[in-house]
């Protein structure tokens, strides 16, 4: 789903939904990729949105960014979807004409009202890493993360916001998608625009020339305001490192807002707020991915959202990505005790410490 972006070799992580059976390939190797699919009859394989520097899920990632648009229908994911794209290419710096669309087929969901399972439609936007002239970036999941949550600030609707973590796979584009009998098929920003959602259903019985209706290129402007973006992640990410381990040196505590929140009762998307403030805690503080999973797991007994792979999402991404949501959040800024908490003493030790390091 990426070009090669360099003259250095990149693979593709391919999965068969049917059996599980998985594969690296080269991403420039098309008869190896068209010999798995073969395999499986050109239908319900999944591949991984970054590739690899090598054949390794250890190995370094090279990501696009990406926005995933999850519906109850598809008049309503094509318009977020395109109301996403214009944040992107009016805030990010980015063209339109190398937003790349890939319209799912849809999925399925639990409605959780009836704990029964019914369709949706999704929408995957994806901008290459050619674009930000990008290699491996390390921060890359969290970069996206906190973009996605931009847009869901700025009121763009049915954004999923916990998909970062390394295991999501997506529906390889122009393969058959037996959940919904269609096809996975890329869109342009303009047909999204310009054809009805019926339209879009009606391509989506054939596969499409293409596995990508856009020829991704440098943009010098997306350039320059990815690496703005990168160097203010990289110092909250140095700001976090020496803050943890300021408080590494007497025993790591919890927070009073974090442990007023581990007792709420929670309803809506506050609920999955929480999940995800605390799996990243105690992730930040060096727990287990038994204690981060048993602590989630007692919160959903008391606000049960009854979605085993949701949590799973949240907790995964909190272990591959431990973070502190810091004491602005307007969900601890709540339970803030003025200021006397032991994370604000951490706070100024560290100005203190920055202070005289720069003495």
């Amino acid at each position: 789903m990426i070009a090669e972006i360099n003259k250095n070799p990149t693979y593709m992580f391919l999965k068969a939904f049917r059996d599980g059976e998985s594969i690296f390939v080269r991403s420039d190797d098309e008869f190896a990729k068209q010999v798995f699919k073969n395999k499986y009859e050109n239908r319900d394989l999944l591949v991984s949105p970054n590739l690899y520097t090598a054949p390794d899920l250890s190995a370094e990632q090279i990501c696009p960014l990406r926005f995933h648009i999850v519906a109850e229908n598809l008049m309503q994911a094509c318009k977020n979807t395109i109301e996403a794209c214009y944040y992107l290419t009016e805030n990010f710096a980015i063209p339109e004409d190398v937003v790349d669309v890939i319209y799912c087929g849809g999925g399925i969901t639990v409605i959780n009202k009836y704990n029964k399972n019914t369709l949706i439609a999704e929408m995957v936007i994806i901008i290459s890493p050619i674009i930000f002239g990008c290699q491996s970036i390390q921060l890359m999941p969290v970069i996206n993360y906190h973009l996605t949550r931009d847009l869901v600030r700025a009121g763009i609707k049915n954004i999923d916001i916990d998909v970062y973590h390394q295991d999501k796979l997506l529906r390889m584009p122009n393969l058959f998608n037996s959940a919904t009998s269609r096809y996975a098929i890329p869109l342009t920003l303009k047909e999204l625009l310009y054809i009805s959602p019926d339209r879009i259903t009606e391509l989506a019985q054939n596969p499409r020339p293409e596995d990508s209706m856009v020829i991704p290129r440098c943009v010098p402007e997306a350039v320059k305001w990815f690496n703005e973006i990168h160097s203010d992640f990289a110092k909250k990410h140095e700001y976090q490192n020496r803050l943890l381990n300021l408080m590494l040196q007497s025993g790591w505590k919890i927070p009073e807002c974090i442990r007023k929140l581990q007792k709420l009762y929670l309803y809506g998307n506050t609920r999955l707020e929480v999940y995800r403030i605390i799996a990243q805690f105690y992730s930040w503080i060096k727990s287990s991915i038994d204690e981060i999973r048993y602590q989630i797991q007692d919160l959903d007994h008391r606000n049960s959202i009854n979605d085993i792979q949701k949590l799973r999402a949240i907790i995964t991404f909190a272990t591959q990505n431990p973070y502190f949501a810091s004491c602005e959040h307007k969900l601890l800024k709540c339970f803030c005790p003025a200021g006397k908490c032991f994370m604000a003493k951490l706070k100024d030790n560290y100005k203190n410490h920055s202070l005289f390091e720069q003495i």
